[in-house]
Parts: C-alpha cells; sequence; structure tokens
C-alpha cells in the first residue's frame, strides 16, 4: 500500500519509513486490505458494486510509455518505473559515467538527480521542447543544474546503438511548429541536424500509459484518457468516486493525499443522502 511512494518517487525526495506505521494505523481503524486483487480476474466488476455502495479509484497510471526507438530493447536502456523501483529496493543499478535522460517532466529530473548520485560523471537529459516549456517543477530544474546535469533542449532521440549493450544515442534537432493539442508548439524534427551522443545507460521517462480500457469497461466518462469528476470527486456514475493520477495524468503525492480526504468527505455525504 502506498503506490507510487513505495516503489516510483525518487528516494532523495520520499522515503518508505512512514508508510507502514500509516498502513497499521489505518487497519487499526477497520480498514481491510485484500492483496494480488485483479477486478474483472479475482473479482468481477459486477460484484465489486454489488457488495458496495461507493467506491474509489485511486489506480493512477499504468506502465511507461513505450518510446517506439530501434534499439530500445538493448540491455542499459530503462524505464523510469523500473530504473527508481529498483532503487527503492535497494538494489542499485549499474549505470557508468555516462547517462541520457529522456523526457521533460519531474520523473525525468528524479532519474537524472538519482544517477547522480548513483556516481554517474555525465547525465544528460534530452528534451523535445524548450526549457521554458519543459512540465518539470522549475526548482527541481534549477537543483539539478546544480548538480551538473546538462540539459539538450529542442533535442528528440531517433534510435539506440549498441552492441549487445547501448553505447550511443543518435539525436535530431527539433524546431517548434503549430500549436498540437495541448495548446503547445509542436516540436518538429530539422532534417540533416542528426548527431550522436555517447551514452552507458539510457532511460525513458516520457510518461505513462493511461488505464483506458479499464476505465470503460466500468463506464465512466474520459476525456483525454483520464476519469472525469466533479468537485466531489465523483465520476459520472454515482457510485465510483477517483483521485490522483488518474484524473489529473500525474501530479505530486500530496495533491494525490488531497483528492483522497476530499473524496472520503463526499463518499460520507453521499452514503448519507443515499441511507448507505
Amino acid at each position: 500500500p502506498g503506490g507510487l511512494i513505495t516503489s516510483a518517487i525518487a528516494p532523495y525526495k520520499q522515503m518508505k519509513e512512514p508508510l507502514p506505521t500509516e498502513v497499521a494505523m489505518i487497519e487499526r481503524l477497520g480498514v481491510k486490505l485484500h492483496y494480488g486483487m485483479t477486478v474483472g480476474e479475482d473479482i468481477s466488476i459486477e460484484e465489486l458494486e454489488h457488495r458496495h455502495h461507493a467506491i474509489f479509484l485511486g489506480v493512477g497510471l499504468g506502465a511507461d510509455t513505450k518510446a517506439d526507438l530501434p534499439g530500445e530493447e538493448l540491455p542499459g536502456v530503462w524505464d523510469s518505473l523500473d530504473f527508481i523501483g529498483q532503487i527503492k529496493q535497494g538494489y542499485l543499478p549499474k549505470i557508468g559515467s555516462t547517462v541520457a535522460v529522456i523526457g521533460g517532466g519531474n520523473t525525468a529530473i528524479d532519474v537524472a538527480r538519482e544517477a547522480v548520485r548513483l556516481g554517474a560523471t555525465n547525465v544528460m537529459v534530452l528534451y523535445r521542447r524548450t526549457e521554458d516549456q519543459m512540465p518539470a517543477f522549475k526548482h527541481e530544474v534549477k537543483a539539478a543544474r546544480k548538480e551538473g546535469v546538462h540539459f539538450y533542449w529542442l533535442t528528440a532521440p531517433v534510435r539506440l546503438i549498441g552492441d549487445g549493450k547501448v553505447r550511443k544515442i543518435e539525436c535530431v534537432h527539433m524546431k517548434l511548429g503549430a500549436p498540437d493539442k495541448s495548446g503547445r508548439p509542436a516540436p518538429e524534427p530539422i532534417p540533416g541536424t542528426e548527431f550522436t551522443l555517447e551514452a552507458d545507460t539510457v532511460i525513458k521517462a516520457i510518461g505513462q500509459e493511461k488505464r483506458i480500457e479499464f476505465f470503460q469497461k466500468l463506464g465512466l466518462k474520459l476525456q483525454g484518457g483520464l476519469v472525469t469528476v466533479n468537485e466531489s470527486f465523483q465520476t459520472n456514475r454515482e457510485k465510483y468516486f477517483a483521485g490522483g493520477d488518474c484524473i489529473n495524468g500525474g501530479d505530486t503525492v500530496v495533491e494525490a493525499v488531497r483528492h483522497g480526504k476530499i473524496a472520503a468527505q463526499s463518499i460520507v455525504k453521499f452514503l448519507s443522502r443515499e441511507g448507505n
């Protein structure tokens, strides 16, 4: 219990130690935790809905998004969640001296700063847009710079090169074009600007997959693959409430906790109104 805090929040930000105590406290209050339960397999959606008057979804997002790059399967190429997860469990990855991180969000900064702590002497973050458009927190980017992380703006990977292990990453310079669906200028490759960087390790931090299929099975209204909720964190199906990354696409732990507390209060009001 604890979600990404236990497995994928960088240790320099958040350790696991407070969680066992909090979980024990919650269990003393009467909460029952059922592990190894997959909805739709170990329990059907129909049974889940029949047995409960209200259901809260705090399922977060799914696995790392694939980069669809040639050479992505080479040893030495990591998904960000696996990379951080190994460190959280105490199994420190052997990364070599030169590390390339693909992405521009807070997770990209997390893995870059952890790579520095693991002893890498040349850590590079490759981002396809400009610094101003980088979604990572500004103070995190500033801190990473102070620790020696190098940033390559308007840079996108093309392919990963190796001989039994990743050795290089081929990139191309980008330019900003017309706005895309997000409203930001869309990055476009500049032909003929390809260049190659040495890399002992490549870490992909380009986001997580959304659990669209699962939410569709529940009959929930989605926007951009995320569950839509009202100010009470209630979905279009009144029995279902939701919060955290599955409604905002990935934010802070503090924000997810806030969602849970407000949703809990809303569920109490809902149950009282329904007479449950």
